[in-house]
C-alpha cells in the first residue's frame, strides 16, 4: 500500500512587527503533490525565498525499517559521517565520528542506551576486514569479550539507539527543524 501526501492549501506569510497580524504573501488552493514554494522562491525580490531556505534546512527522520535487510544494519561508508541521515543508514559512521571527535556526546548516547538496555556495553566501531573504508553497527554486551551485529538487537532497541543518537548529538549537528515520522 502506497501513501501519498497531497497539499490542499499552502501559503507563505510575512510578519513585520509594526503590524498586529502576519501578512499573507502567496496562497494556492490547488490540490497538488508538490509544493509551489520552490517555484515562488525562484522569483527575485519575494519573501518566498526565505521560507524556502528554511524549509530545505528541515530534516525528516523515519527509522521504521529494522528488519533483516534494513539499511541501518548494512555496512556504511566511514566517510559518510557529516550528519545522521533520515533513515540512519550511516548510524555506525556517525557514532564513530562522535566517538572520535565528540566523546562527551558519544558517552551520553551510550549511557542513555544502557538505561533502556542494561545488557548493552558499548558500540564496536571498527572498519570491516574486507572493506576497510566501511563500518558495520556492532556492539558488545556488558562484560562480554566478543561483539555482535545489529541483528542481535530488537527492532525497538535499534530504533531507540537511532533516536538517542539523534537527540543527543552535539548542538552544532542539529538541523534547524526535525520532523520525526512515526516516533512511537
Amino acid at each position: 500500500m502506497r501513501h501519498e501526501l497531497w497539499l490542499a492549501c499552502e501559503a507563505t506569510f510575512f510578519h513585520d512587527q509594526t503590524y498586529p497580524h502576519p501578512l499573507r504573501h502567496r496562497v494556492s488552493q490547488q490540490l497538488r503533490l508538490e509544493s509551489l514554494v520552490p517555484q515562488w522562491a525562484s522569483k527575485k525580490g519575494t519573501i518566498d525565498r526565505f521560507v524556502y531556505r528554511a524549509m530545505i534546512s528541515w530534516r525528516r527522520y523515519h527509522v521504521h525499517d529494522t528488519g533483516a535487510s534494513a539499511r541501518v544494519k548494512q555496512p556504511c561508508s566511514l566517510r559518510d559521517h557529516r550528519f545522521l541521515h533520515a533513515d540512519a543508514v550511516n548510524l555506525a559512521a556517525f557514532l564513530w565520528h562522535l566517538r572520535e571527535g565528540h566523546p562527551d556526546a558519544y558517552r551520553a548516547i551510550v549511557e542513555t542506551v544502557r538505561l533502556v538496555a542494561p545488557f548493552f556495553g558499548d558500540f564496536v566501531l571498527e572498519p570491516q576486514p574486507r572493506q576497510p573504508d566501511h563500518l558495520m553497527l556492532e556492539w558488545r554486551e556488558h562484560g562480554a569479550d566478543g561483539s555482535v551485529g545489529p541483528d542481535a538487537l530488537s527492532g525497538g532497541t535499534l530504533r531507540f539507539i537511532c533516536s538517542a543518537t539523534l537527540f543527543l548529538q552535539p548542538a552544532a549537528y542539529l538541523p534547524a527543524t526535525m520532523i520525526i515520522d512515526e516516533p512511537e
